[in-house]
């Protein structure tokens, strides 16, 4: 990941290794936080301050990297969980109903756990066999 993002900086003109450092506080709190939500406000800082980047494009795109992907392991985990299960306790996973109610609660669970380290596990538990 490092090395491709490094290969674009340089294509486009820009150091790596100064762009690394400057950005650094921000790489490293946001790999032991282990969530990209308490991220946000330095990668703010960090764009508008080190980076130079106007603040509306900085708290827009903080927000939208945050957040963007998490809804793929957030709701394909606990879903492919329940379906498994679900045989297990006497549920057919193929049931119309419970398809359309896993959906709606893998959703509201999905978005309401997104910002939480670990959050697939805490999905998984609200998602548990209906």
């Amino acid at each position: 990941m490092f090395g491709v993002h490094a290969l674009l900086l340089s294509v486009n003109g820009i150091n790596p290794l100064h762009f690394f450092r400057k950005v650094w506080p921000l790489i490293t709190f946001a790999f032991t936080s282990r969530s990209g939500a308490p991220s946000i406000p330095l990668n703010v800082e960090t764009q508008t301050r080190c980076l130079g980047v106007p603040e509306a494009i900085a708290s827009l795109s903080a927000s939208f990297v945050a957040t963007i992907g998490q809804n793929g392991c957030l709701g394909l985990y606990p879903t492919m969980l329940a379906v498994m299960v679900a045989p297990t306790v006497g549920i057919n996973p193929f049931n119309p109903v419970w398809i359309t109610t896993l959906i709606g609660i893998v959703t509201l669970s999905s978005a309401s756990v997104a910002g939480v380290g670990s959050g697939a596990t805490f999905a998984a538990l609200i998602v548990r066999p209906l």
